[in-house]
């Protein structure tokens, strides 16, 4: 099947950018409201219960993220992402291309 490269959808009259070969969304309760949500790589799962996406402002709260093209996989229970401020309340988290791994209840990085 050929897809397009890029996709636009419009959310409460914000632009969401979705650019890649495979999208999953899978969750009982995706909201987006904001600003421009950028996601470029090659495949990106999202599978959890509730994804929030307000401005800067970002709540996923699920059992699994994949991200691959720079490869982020991230298996949480709550992410608070707010500007700078970033909450992570999971057992692992795995970031390559930057090369970071961090294991523990409790994440802070600011």
């Amino acid at each position: 099947m050929l897809k397009p490269r890029r996709v636009v959808i419009s959310i409460q009259g914000r632009d969401i950018h979705m650019r890649g070969r495979d999208i999953h969304m899978r969750g009982r309760d995706i909201h987006m409201r904001g600003r421009d949500i950028h996601m470029r790589g090659w495949d990106i799962h999202m599978r959890g219960w509730d994804i929030h996406m307000r401005g800067r402002d970002i709540h996923m709260r699920g059992w699994d993220i994949h991200m691959r093209g720079r490869d982020i996989h991230m298996r949480v229970r709550e992410i608070h992402m707010r500007g700078r401020d970033i909450h992570m309340r999971g057992r692992d988290i795995h970031m390559r291309g930057r090369e970071i791994h961090m294991r523990g209840r409790d994440i802070h990085m600011k």
